[in-house]
């Protein structure tokens, strides 16, 4: 098969995948990856050096360490497929190892100006004042927020229900529904509106009309620049403020579970420096010395 058929069999793959946003990321690096074997001439699939792809990725198109990374995982994906359908034979990018991040710009926000948000959302816009509280309290990605419809949200169980075609990791799991989030939900209104709904819509009120989830960033830029807030607080910060907040009132593995996390570690790598919580347990143990 030629190089343009392989890559015609990936997108037929990637047409079957559940998630929007990941068939759309995987076809933009593939897209990336077709411009490079132009620009290369390369015409057989056994001729891709994935290894020359990623360092013209990171040398010649400028992208960040994090983004070359990004790009490594898909290829080590795309790889697999390839082998699997037998077009390749071997890991091409078995020596090629992830470079090194800097340390992340996103910040969580102190509760001073946590407050600030809220004080100033509860006077001006309820609506997205939800959507930001459903950020910290609930953890639900903003991808996976554009997504939830009304009757994902059972309010006498108090959870909302993240169904596996929109979670991040394809499986469908239970988030607690806080008390402070029911109870904004209760005085706008929204759990009246028809269960297939979406909660955020246009104006950030529950609407049939599916919105891209750069919505819930843009209004953010724009509160963001009226409270004089620094970027490093990004939207997606109110998730991280949540999981330090949760973890040092009860606990870390309470935080993962609501994170749906793999893991404890996971977890931890939201926990920065002073975030970091102190276990009581250190303070009572009584050691030999």
């Amino acid at each position: 098969m030629t190089l343009n058929n392989v890559f015609d069999h990936y997108r037929q793959h990637l047409s079957r995948m559940v998630k929007r946003s990941t068939r759309e990321d995987y076809n933009k690096r593939l897209a990336m990856l077709s411009k490079f074997c132009a620009m290369h001439s390369i015409s057989a699939i056994e001729d891709i050096e994935f290894s020359q792809f990623l360092e013209w990725v990171f040398i010649d198109r400028g992208v960040s360490p994090r983004t070359h990374n990004n790009y490594r995982t898909w290829c080590l994906s795309f790889c697999k497929w390839l082998r699997q359908q037998h077009y390749i034979a071997g890991d091409p990018l078995l020596d090629v190892p992830p470079l090194k991040e800097p340390p992340k710009v996103r910040q969580p926000l102190p509760p001073s100006e946590l407050k600030r948000v809220r004080d100033f959302l509860n006077e001006r816009n309820k609506h997205f004042l939800l959507a930001v509280m459903m950020e910290y309290y609930c953890f639900i990605r903003p991808d996976e927020l554009s997504n939830i419809r009304i009757g994902d949200i059972d309010a006498k169980a108090h959870a909302i229900y993240v169904r596996a075609e929109i979670s991040k990791n394809g499986k469908a799991e239970m988030v607690g529904l806080n008390n402070a989030v029911l109870s904004l939900m209760r005085e706008l209104h929204v759990l009246r509106s028809p269960k297939d709904w979406y909660l955020f819509s246009v104006r950030y009120r529950p609407g049939a009309t599916k919105l891209h989830s750069r919505m819930f960033r843009d209004r953010w830029a724009r509160l963001r620049k009226r409270l004089g807030l620094p970027k490093e607080y990004q939207f997606y910060s109110l998730k991280d403020s949540g999981i330090r907040d949760l973890a040092n009132a009860e606990g870390i593995v309470i935080a993962r579970d609501q994170a749906r996390h793999s893991s404890v570690a996971v977890t931890n790598k939201y926990l920065q420096g002073r975030d970091r919580p102190v276990h009581k347990e250190t303070i009572r143990f009584k050691g030999a010395l």
